[in-house]
């Protein structure tokens, strides 16, 4: 038994036992490695497994409800309780299709609103959960996605790509086809920037995320990608061709498609 399973064995214990919320909260915190580099991902998918068994979500939606909105204030990005905050909004994503209809869009909202917030941790258990969603029903996550895309902040623009960079769901081919539409639309908005919000924290890690997603959707679906690296390596924005070099760069793409990187490669340096 791997780690990650004894600790769905145990969790599993205290969920449907008669253990209080505060020896729950007590080991996730004196177990999520923080503060440090990397908190206990294995610990926290594990929550997240218990999650999708019905009964566990049924008893304990209030537990994900209070959890997921401990603030930065109450906790920062290092303080182990924040690691209650990321358990929280994966888990939401594993329990939102056993979820009743009545609190989905409550669910889906907090999931959301991590997509935004100061803690970098909080922000990754966004797309976590939107691909755990994905995984069961992508049908949600492209409703939400296409209703969001126009008007989203650049952070939640980053959230929706790092959400949709996940390989799993990347075997079908509608799947890449509506990445590709996703990115077209971000990419949009990226040209329309002006220069002091390109000097932002938030566009920097939108481009950040930007540089290594679209290389995943074009390592999926080859056919469609290099279409459409190629339309937009010739944007007269540099910090969109700036993203497709970096992702041309990448060894997904240029390990396996290296003549087709290196004329996009060439054609990006003969025209710049």
């Amino acid at each position: 038994m791997g780690k990650r399973e004894q600790y769905v064995k145990y969790l599993r214990s205290l969920l449907e036992g008669d253990a209080g919320a505060a020896e729950l909260e007590a080991f996730l915190v004196s177990n999520s490695n923080l503060p440090g580099p990397r908190g206990n991902l294995e610990l926290a998918f594990a929550l997240a497994d218990c999650f999708e068994a019905p009964e566990v979500g049924g008893r304990h939606p209030d537990l994900l409800r209070r959890w997921s909105a401990i603030s930065p204030r109450e906790a920062g990005v290092n303080d182990p309780r924040s690691f209650l905050t990321f358990c929280a909004v994966v888990s939401l994503g594993a329990w939102y299709t056993q979820a009743p209809e009545g609190v989905r869009g409550e669910v889906l909202g907090s999931i959301k609103a991590a997509a935004s917030d100061t803690r970098w941790r909080v922000r990754e258990a966004s797309a976590m959960a939107f691909q755990r969603i994905a995984e069961k029903d992508f049908s949600v996550v492209r409703d939400v996605f296409s209703s969001w895309v126009e008007t989203a902040t650049l952070m939640e623009m980053r959230a929706m790509e790092a959400a949709l960079a996940h390989p799993p769901i990347l075997s079908v081919r509608e799947t890449a086809d509506f990445c590709f539409e996703v990115t077209d639309a971000i990419l949009r908005h990226v040209e329309s920037l002006p220069a002091d919000e390109r000097r932002s924290e938030d566009f920097r890690v939108l481009r950040k995320g930007l540089e290594y997603t679209i290389g995943v959707f074009a390592a999926a679906a080859p056919d469609a990608g290099f279409p459409f690296l190629r339309r937009w390596a010739w944007s007269d924005d540099a910090d969109v061709v700036g993203i497709i070099r970096r992702n041309l760069a990448k060894s997904r793409l240029a390990r396996r498609y290296p003549q087709e990187v290196l004329e996009l490669q060439e054609g990006i340096s003969g025209g710049s």
